[in-house]
């Protein structure tokens, strides 16, 4: 007596075959976003934190030689995307300036050039690899750089383009994936608050 097996059709493996490719490849894109998502979230939890340590160190400074260190800070580089922690100390210049001198000069300017290294694991650190530092909105500025100045310490920021410290408006670091899918922003008011 010959026993007949019944074996799958072609057009039942293909089918089989596709269903599984397709469950693999929407797991993979769902895992994708969601590695995005939580680099978006400790990348926003390590800006935010640099910025409660600059303003830490200006309170702590209250007690050191100002004509050394002025303040400290953050800058946050949209082209080399990438942002620092730095110790604020103007350039030929044996004092800091005053804080009305520089929030009221229309002619004291800020530069880059006064920013030293405060040290190197928090000087350049690039945003990790598939998020971007984001231009603002009129509504939401953009961060170019925060300094928390002693004694208070009072907070003074620079809008992305500009090259005066302002004490009035609450600017924005904006992080989105390179996708655009998530964002997250950072922002810091006139009082030295930061939420994200």
């Amino acid at each position: 007596m010959v026993r007949e097996t019944r074996g799958f059709t072609i057009v039942e493996l293909l089918v089989t075959i596709g269903v599984i490719v397709f469950i693999a490849t929407v797991t993979l894109v769902y895992n994708r976003a969601g590695e995005k998502q939580v680099a978006l979230s400790v990348e926003s939890a390590k800006v935010a934190g640099l910025i409660l340590q600059a303003k830490q160190l200006a309170i702590a400074a209250y007690s050191l030689d100002a004509g050394l260190t002025c303040g400290y800070g953050v800058y946050f580089d949209q082209v080399k995307q990438q942002y620092s922690l730095f110790a604020y100390s103007p350039k030929g210049s044996a004092t800091c300036p005053s804080l009305a001198t520089i929030e009221t000069s229309s002619t004291w300017q800020w530069s880059t050039n006064d920013m030293l290294e405060y040290s190197g694991l928090s000087w350049q650190i690039p945003v990790t690899t598939g998020l971007v530092l984001a231009t603002g909105t009129i509504s939401m500025p953009a961060l170019d750089t925060v300094l928390f100045y002693p004694p208070n310490p009072t907070t003074v920021m620079v809008q992305d383009g500009s090259v005066h410290f302002e004490t009035t408006s609450t600017l924005y670091v904006h992080l989105t994936t390179d996708d655009k899918a998530a964002s997250s922003t950072i922002s810091v008011n006139p009082a030295g608050q930061v939420n994200f």
